[in-house]
């Protein structure tokens, strides 16, 4: 965990994103970060949490899947969007949506956390570099065009992100959620 503040504080330096992120969560209340039991990482609005699964949280950088870094970064931009998901939640229980549109627009909020993400690993490529951190873009939701070489966004669109969410059952997890707290539908 040393290690992951130590660069967190070479991203806030270089990235002016994560500068505005870390700022929010700090202003709106910091975070509380702890291992938990998920498959690799998520924050809980309430408790103002950031839960990790033990494999992520001994990622240094040089494991397979999301480093500790990167999956905080995500987190965190999560949690600076903790409004957006209590407005979701808020409209939820007045009946404004059903199970699919609650998931939808909690998966949208997911997806500009992924651009958020991506712009962070851009504005602070050399500090991440310096870090052993700089060489996975697909930690950060950018993969390398095959031609060019250039950076892209992972999904061409929020279509495209929401296909893949509900291939890997992580949106079909918050219609479940949706059905449990809300049950609308």
């Amino acid at each position: 965990m040393t290690r992951a503040i130590h660069v967190l504080g070479d991203l806030y330096r270089s990235s002016p994103t994560f500068r505005a992120v870390a700022e929010k969560v700090r202003d709106e209340g910091g975070v509380d970060i702890r291992e938990g039991n998920v498959k690799v990482a998520s924050t809980d609005l309430t408790n103002r949490a950031t839960l990790l699964s033990p494999q992520t949280l001994s990622n240094a950088g040089s494991g397979d899947g999301p480093s500790l870094v990167s999956a905080l970064v995500f987190e965190m931009n999560n949690l600076a969007r903790s409004s957006e998901a209590e407005a979701v939640y808020g409209l939820a229980q007045y009946g404004a949506f059903n199970a699919s549109s609650y998931a939808r627009e909690l998966e949208r909020i997911e997806y500009n956390t992924s651009l958020s993400s991506a712009q962070i690993f851009e504005e602070a490529r050399g500090a991440l570099r310096a870090h052993g951190e700089g060489d996975h873009p697909d930690r950060w939701f950018l993969q390398e065009h095959p031609q060019s070489g250039a950076l892209e966004p992972t999904y061409s669109s929020f279509e495209d992100s929401l296909a893949y969410q509900y291939e890997i059952q992580h949106a079909t997890a918050y219609e479940s959620e949706f059905q449990r707290f809300f049950n609308n539908a």
